[in-house]
């Protein structure tokens, strides 16, 4: 299982030119801080290769900026993971990953300089 996490820094521009990089091929998981959000629809890019996962919070308010997103790829079987229901905050994302009697629980935090939120 490989995970990539990075920070975006809400650019349109790197994110799809991460989400086509051949480099990405290697990886299962990504744990995004700061993604481009597009501002009609309060969607982030994605590729038809990965799931993407939202904040909890998103659900309740959908039209409040969110500043985490984990996307799976598609090839990893869904009945593996499952995304881990966060109530409170539209910056932590998280799922769990059931494999060989393993559980494996991931978690994507962004943390504004400014305070401690998140935490």
């Amino acid at each position: 299982l490989r995970i990539l996490s990075q920070n975006l820094r809400k650019s349109q521009v790197t994110q799809l030119a991460m989400l086509n990089s051949e480099e990405l091929n290697k990886y299962q998981i990504l744990c995004i801080q700061e993604p481009y959000v597009n501002n009609w629809n309060n969607n982030t890019t994605s590729h038809a290769n990965w799931e993407v996962i939202y904040p909890t919070e998103r659900k309740r308010k959908p039209k409040d900026k969110y500043h985490s997103v984990i996307m799976v790829k598609k090839s990893l079987a869904s009945d593996l993971w499952k995304e881990i229901k966060l109530e409170g905050s539209m910056d932590v994302t998280a799922i769990k990953i059931e494999t060989d009697g393993e559980t494996i629980t991931i978690l994507n935090v962004y943390n504004d300089c400014t305070n401690d939120d998140s935490l």
